[in-house]
């Protein structure tokens, strides 16, 4: 359970510096890993991105601080890092529902973030079977579309962009260009890549392997680089079997293993008869 302290070590960090500047290097290495793999392991166990859960916590505090003490609502601004009165009663309003002025007006109700606490469970009563593979860089040709995981919009708006693309006779389209004797087996992909540094903002590219350079414009070309991956079997109705397993991988699996996220694109594969693969690029991790 060594992971899971040290995941919980990082938050406590968080939560005891809400008044301070919390730069995301410096919370990852409260649990001895990067950026990246926390980020993205936190946005997988919690549903919520790492900073749009301290702007929650911060805006359930600065509530707080209205009510209990005489203080300037300018002062809490600054207090809870933001840069004007002006961008804090915005938040505020947004996440409460009234302006900071009003708080002290009857019946108004004061919303609540609770801090999260890792307490994860390491079942063992279902197998997760994988395999650890490298390959070389991987040529993909597909069509991308960038989403956000604020509010978790990605897990609803990713399934609508594959019933869009199916619809609209891409998928078939797309299968001409699908190299026959490729790394990933003849299946079509889900990649996600190009997560923004807050890892709220990705691309996700529905995708096959591709060896032909002459594709219409609707497509785009993406190279994977060469990576090793921990590759997960299984099979079952779509979206919540992959999206499920892919939550067993972050809470689960990465915290039982040597190994954390290497950084790099994520591979979804998909067979027929609603088989699937889940292609995690990794690497050791050596903050144990």
């Amino acid at each position: 359970m060594d992971w899971i302290n040290r995941l919980q070590n990082a938050l406590n960090y968080i939560e005891d510096n809400m008044d301070k500047d919390l730069n995301t290097d410096i919370i990852s290495k409260q649990a001895n890993t990067t950026a990246f793999h926390f980020q993205r392991m936190f946005s997988i166990i919690t549903g919520i991105p790492l900073a749009e859960y301290i702007r929650k916590r911060r805006l359930t505090l600065a509530a707080q601080e209205l009510i209990a003490k005489n203080v300037r609502i300018i002062d809490v601004a600054m207090k809870y890092e933001y840069a004007t009165q002006a961008s804090f009663t915005r938040a505020f309003s947004h996440f409460h529902g009234f302006s900071p002025g009003m708080i002290c007006e009857p019946n108004m109700k004061i919303q609540s973030y609770l801090p999260v606490s890792f307490q994860i469970s390491i079942k063992g009563d279902e197998n997760m079977e994988y395999v650890i593979k490298k390959t070389g860089s991987i040529r993909l040709v597909g069509k991308a579309k960038s989403f956000t995981t604020k509010n978790q919009s990605n897990i609803k708006e990713i399934p609508e962009f594959w019933k869009n693309f199916v619809d609209i006779g891409l998928e078939d389209k797309l299968f001409r260009f699908m190299s026959r004797d490729g790394i990933t087996k003849k299946a079509i992909l889900g990649v996600c890549m190009d997560f923004s540094e807050n890892q709220e903002e990705f691309s996700y590219m529905i995708a096959v392997e591709s060896g032909i350079n002459d594709f219409p414009d609707e497509f785009e070309e993406k190279i994977i680089p060469a990576s090793t991956w921990a590759i997960f079997k299984s099979k079952g109705p779509m979206p919540e079997s992959i999206q499920n397993l892919i939550k067993r991988i972050y809470s689960e699996w990465f915290p039982s293993t040597k190994y954390i996220h290497a950084g790099s694109p994520e591979m979804e594969l998909y067979f027929k008869d609603n088989e699937f693969e889940v292609w995690i690029p990794i690497k050791e991790d050596h903050g144990n």
